[in-house]
């Protein structure tokens, strides 16, 4: 049942779920009075049944086969591992069919996930920029790093716990322990958006590289405001979980740099939550904010 709620979480907040549609489209869910979600984790992704107008699961379901793969939920595998990928999620107009197998281009040798980045502002006006996620390639990785034009960033912890990794990956010893963190200090800038290089190398002198967008928000509000509402907090759960663990989730928009947020009960300050994680439904509901992508936050504590 744990692992059922995960998912649960994961996919209403990827945006990528529509119950209207899906009742709509499946009158035999709606007709057994079942929440709409949980049918798809249970039943409807492995009998590729489409999530959203914007996800065709067949369509998908072909991008996984053609590369010997078949995901037990389409939209989950996405989530995960084909949008790293590059896989679409549904066909485009005039788009017949894929290739075969044969005479697709070949998997690339590194993958790579950024699944939370996120820019704090310091108080003397420059920035310090964190970036998480997992990185595997085909042979064991002894470095991952952040550079920036030909300064060298930083050197992410890398080689932690990732077992969901290792279970999309049952054929790569090193999937269990592919996930890093890396955090650095950014060069001083107002506002603008960067582009730092994410760098992989591997035991056999392979590299590979990924270059992330990065917006940094005026310390500042501007002096017309920008039409933007200083502050747009969401809270998407707040519980005391049975094993006594506070969890609270969310997300916050802001035309400048958030540095920091803080959950406390009462006067008492229980800590920060971690900042930066990736909320798609977010960035197209507030598009206007420079860190809507990356606004999603979590307290564990």
């Amino acid at each position: 049942m744990e692992a059922l709620f995960s998912n649960y979480e994961e996919v209403r907040k990827s945006g990528l779920f529509d119950d209207e549609y899906y009742l709509a489209r499946y009158p035999d869910v709606a007709a057994r009075n079942l929440d709409p979600l949980v049918h798809f984790l249970e039943e409807g992704g492995r009998e590729g049944r489409d999530p959203h107008p914007e996800f065709d699961s067949a369509f998908y379901f072909e991008q996984c086969q053609g590369r010997g793969e078949r995901p037990d939920n389409p939209l989950l595998h996405y989530l995960r591992i084909g949008a790293a990928r590059g896989f679409k999620t549904r066909r485009e107009t005039g788009e017949r069919g894929l290739l075969p197998a044969g005479d697709e281009p070949a998997w690339p040798a590194t993958l790579v996930a950024i699944e939370a980045l996120a820019t704090v502002g310091n108080s003397d006006g420059s920035s310090r920029l964190t970036v998480a996620g997992w990185a595997l390639a085909a042979e064991p990785i002894v470095e991952v790093a952040l550079s920036f034009g030909e300064l060298a960033l930083a050197s992410a912890l890398y080689g932690l716990a990732r077992p969901d990794i290792a279970e999309l990956y049952p054929d790569r010893p090193d999937a269990g322990t592919s996930g890093f963190i890396i955090g650095c200090e950014l060069p001083r800038l107002v506002s603008g958006t960067i582009e730092p290089l994410l760098i992989v190398r591997t035991q056999g002198g392979e590299i590979g590289r990924q270059a992330l967008r990065v917006a940094i928000p005026p310390t500042a509000t501007p002096p017309d405001g920008a039409g933007l509402a200083p502050l747009v907090v969401g809270i998407d759960r707040a519980l005391v979980e049975p094993h006594g663990v506070l969890r609270v989730e969310g997300w916050v928009v802001s035309p400048v740099q958030v540095e920091t947020i803080e959950v406390s009960i009462d006067d008492a300050v229980l800590g920060p939550a971690e900042l930066g994680w990736v909320r798609p439904d977010i960035e197209e509901r507030h598009p206007d904010y420079p860190n809507a992508r990356f606004s999603g936050f979590r307290f564990v504590g």
